[in-house]
């Protein structure tokens, strides 16, 4: 809610500034769409030299590659999982001066993201007994970030648009809060072993007894990368 605040703020800020945009353009996230993502952006170009940038984008429930949850070499198995995210992102870009004549247009620009990821996954695995049994987690990642980019932007007969954002890096503040299904028989230290090599946030689910409920919660600084390609509609 607060990025939401501070992003509509910056906005009417700018509105007041500027009384009237010489380009708009609406785009779509390509690249986002490769990872199975619908996202959308919009742009305001104010004097063919900097703009501000609005987006948003949206993964149903969908499962995923099991690459970095499948853990047979250490008695875990990835059985079955699904993962949905939602994110906002700002962007304020500069332009070169000769970018204003060219239709190949370089920026260097300021972004800030907020992000919600979802996991639902269950694994198979070694019991106290040895015997395999079922670990079903649960898991909230939300990130928020800011940092800096650089890309082009192609104008093509002034009518479409490719944007690649060609190199971005930030950092985040992330949390992650995570409910493991408390059976008797599993082995939540061994599990936790195998989770700490899964990517970002593996290393941050260690879980601790609440009433009937196995959960685990950690705050940490990350890097964010950014990097994407976007066609657009100029209007």
């Amino acid at each position: 809610m607060k990025f939401i605040l501070i992003c509509c703020s910056f906005l009417l800020l700018l509105q007041a500034k500027e009384g009237s945009a010489q380009i708009r353009v609406a785009k779509w996230n390509a690249s986002g769409a490769s990872l199975g993502c619908v996202g959308f952006s919009y742009e305001k170009v104010y004097k063919k030299q900097y703009s501000w940038q609005l987006g948003a984008n949206f993964r149903p429930g969908m499962s995923g590659p099991n690459t970095f949850l499948d853990r047979s070499d250490e008695g875990f198995s990835f059985e079955e999982g699904s993962a949905q995210h939602i994110g906002l992102h700002l962007g304020l870009r500069f332009y070169t001066e000769r970018a204003r004549r060219m239709e190949t247009k370089p920026y260097f620009g300021l972004f800030s993201i907020a992000q919600l990821t979802r996991f639902e996954s269950t694994h198979l695995g070694p019991l106290k007994n040895d015997e395999n049994g079922a670990y079903t987690i649960d898991v909230d990642w939300k990130r928020m970030g800011f940092g800096i980019e650089y890309g082009v932007q192609w104008i093509i007969k002034k009518r479409w648009s490719i944007d690649w954002t060609i190199l971005g890096f930030g950092l985040s503040f992330n949390q992650v809060s995570s409910e493991l299904l408390d059976l008797d028989e599993i082995n939540v230290g061994r599990f936790e072993s195998i989770l700490s090599s899964t990517p970002f946030f593996g290393s941050h689910l260690l879980y601790r007894r609440n009433e009937n409920q196995l959960l685990a919660e950690s705050s940490f600084l990350g890097i964010v990368p950014r990097a994407g390609l976007k066609l657009g509609l100029l209007f």
